[in-house]
């Protein structure tokens, strides 16, 4: 089975724009993502910003802050 995709309805994303590619946020996640796209988080609330991610494995968040 194949698919061809001709961009009919795509939505053009800049690359220089990792906001419009990741979620953000401004409180710590604490559910349980339902999809990838739910798995990493910009976290962003005065001038602290944080990257997180969900270890599906662990069942946890983890966050490296950004500088």
């Amino acid at each position: 089975k194949t698919h061809v995709h001709d961009g009919g309805g795509a939505t053009r994303i800049l690359q220089t724009d990792i906001l419009g590619l990741l979620q953000t946020v401004t409180a710590a996640p604490t559910n349980a993502p339902r999809s990838i796209y739910e798995q990493v988080v910009i976290y962003s609330s005065g001038g602290v910003f944080r990257l997180y991610v969900y270890d599906v494995a662990g069942q946890a968040w983890h966050y490296a802050s950004l500088t």
